[in-house]
């Protein structure tokens, strides 16, 4: 059997070789995971930062939609302009030739009066 001496001695050696071998492996990972848990910190800072720019843009995006549905509702797209060109090209010609028919009648009658000569005559009608 171990005497008293024994166990102390026993319990002497168990006690270096914890302090001498194990406790600095337990420190060691204990250091590596606090620094793991800074890195995870600054991870989680950056996250939430990127998280912030993203509801600004997101704002912003929801000014500028709003902004276009506006420009968008009061713009004339093309396709409007070119009927209405079309109408107005149209309503030209018609004001045009019943103008220049107008004309025509003016000088023929102004002819047949005595008040143009026959070459004054072709010459507006022309």
């Amino acid at each position: 059997m171990l005497e008293e001496k024994d166990l102390k001695l026993i319990k002497q050696v168990v006690q270096e070789v914890i302090e001498e071998d194990v406790l600095p492996h337990f420190v060691d990972v204990y250091n590596r995971f606090e620094n793991i848990d800074r890195k995870f910190e600054n991870i989680d800072q950056k996250f939430d930062n990127i998280d912030r720019k993203f509801e600004n843009i997101d704002r912003r995006f929801d000014g500028m939609d709003q902004r276009f549905d506006s420009i968008e509702s009061t713009m004339v797209t093309k396709d409007y302009l070119e009927s209405r060109l079309a109408d107005f090209r149209k309503t030209l010609k018609q004001s045009g030739g019943k103008a220049l028919g107008q004309i025509k009648l003016m000088a023929k009658e102004l002819h047949r009066n005595g008040g143009l000569s026959a070459h004054q005559v072709v010459q507006i009608t022309s």
